[in-house]
């Protein structure tokens, strides 16, 4: 296919992204750039020098083209069975809808920090946590949906949320999670030796010493909804489909690097991008998601009861 043959097949959704990013990336560095280096974002935010102004209000405008292009992107093949069959598999469709996926979430933990203006000298607080990580398993939960089940590309069931086999899959679950702790554990002792230090549990410290409550609460959410969530989407369609239509070694590695970018936590990519390799190997051999949702239950939380139960212990 010629090159003027492939710009003319793409979607106003795909020039809207690119259109979006056309503005947004050099803008927004020359911005930063002028208000005080690479790094400055907030000048670049608080900055009244016009030029800065006037780069900050083009980069804005890209910025939201780039969402508006992206979320045409995910919901434009949702309105027919048809069109959402034809690139369900493909990896930019799977980008986009976790990249979807933020955008409320996002919104809605912004949204939480205007009205209630919690502290966070410490870390966020519980409330904080809370409302980040429902809003975000909802809204992974609601695309999933959206682009996927809804139209009947595939099935709950298909994604793997059955009870068939459940008592001896809630055992396997819980071999599972133990054996990835395990694991996990050696791997971060490990690098912490090379000085690579951990920091996911800094990211919860908000939860040490808060009232008993919270604590359910944030156990809720972090062990109950975003294991839902997290599998279904990644283990579920992500990795299901990659599999069946890519095969398995661009199913494990591309489902399990998808999970551990997801997390945002640099220092944990590795551990994070194990524990997706496991969950997938259990997903292959089971085609269920209920072992590797206990597992993911279990893990989160024990890590989320440690630091709630032994506020002593170093992040």
């Amino acid at each position: 296919m010629t090159a003027s043959k492939t710009v003319s097949k793409l979607s106003a959704a795909t020039w809207l992204i690119l259109a979006g990013l056309a503005l947004a990336v050099p803008t927004g560095v020359a911005a930063a750039l002028v208000a005080g280096g690479p790094m400055g974002i907030r000048s670049v935010i608080a900055s009244a020098d016009p030029t800065v102004a006037a780069l900050r209000a083009v980069a804005g405008l890209g910025v939201l083209t780039f969402l508006v292009g992206l979320v045409l992107y995910v919901v434009v093949p949702s309105l027919t069975p048809a069109a959402a069959a034809r690139s369900y598999a493909s990896y930019r469709t799977m980008l986009a809808m976790l990249a979807v996926a933020a955008i409320p979430a996002n919104l809605i933990s912004l949204a939480y920090l205007v009205l209630f203006r919690p502290g966070l000298s410490a870390g966020p607080t519980p409330g904080t946590l809370v409302v980040s990580i429902a809003a975000l398993e909802l809204a992974l939960l609601g695309v999933l949906y959206l682009r996927i089940v809804g139209p009947g590309v595939l099935t709950w069931q298909d994604l793997g949320l059955t009870s068939r086999h459940a008592g001896r899959y809630v055992l396997l679950g819980l071999g599972t999670a133990l054996a990835l702790i395990l694991v996990v554990g050696i791997l971060e002792a490990a690098l912490r030796a090379v000085g690579v230090q951990q920091t996911q549990s800094r990211l919860y410290e908000g939860i040490r010493g808060a009232p008993l409550w919270q604590y359910v609460l944030l156990l809720a959410g972090g062990a109950v909804l975003a294991p839902l969530a997290e599998e279904s989407f990644f283990r579920g369609y992500v990795f299901t489909t990659c599999l069946r239509e890519k095969g398995p070694w661009q199913a494990y590695l591309f489902s399990a690097g998808l999970f551990a970018v997801a997390h945002f936590n640099l220092p944990a990519l590795l551990p994070i991008f194990v524990l997706g390799l496991g969950f997938a190997f259990v997903k292959a051999r089971t085609g269920s998601l209920l072992p590797t949702m206990v597992a993911h239950a279990l893990n989160n939380a024990m890590a989320l009861s440690v630091l709630y139960f032994s506020p002593s212990l170093p992040g």
